[in-house]
C-alpha cells in the first residue's frame, strides 16, 4: 500500500498549521541560537510530534513483509493487552 505524496503532504501541512509553538516547553540551558534551530526543527517536523495521545495517528489496515532467516522456527507470544 503506497501512500499518496499529495494527500501526506496535506497532512504535514496541516500538522504544521495546528502546532503552537508557544506550548513546547524549550530549557533554559540552551543558547538563543540553539533554541531557534530547534524550534525551526520542531516546526519543519510537526507531522512527526504529538502533544498527547489523542493526536496520534492511528492505522486500520497495516501490511508488512517479515523476513525470516531460513531454518529458523518463529518465536511465538501470547496476546497481550498494552496500555495505548
Amino acid at each position: 500500500m503506497l501512500l499518496d505524496p499529495i494527500a501526506l503532504e496535506q497532512v504535514r501541512e496541516l500538522r504544521r498549521k495546528q502546532l503552537c509553538i508557544s506550548d513546547i516547553k524549550i530549557g533554559d540551558n540552551l543558547t538563543a541560537e540553539n533554541k531557534k534551530k530547534l524550534t525551526s526543527l520542531i516546526v519543519e517536523f510537526a507531522d512527526i510530534f504529538s502533544k498527547d495521545l489523542s493526536t496520534i495517528g492511528k492505522l486500520q489496515i497495516f501490511e508488512a513483509e517479515v523476513f525470516w532467516p531460513p531454518g529458523k522456527p518463529p518465536i511465538y507470544q501470547y496476546p497481550y493487552k498494552t496500555n495505548i
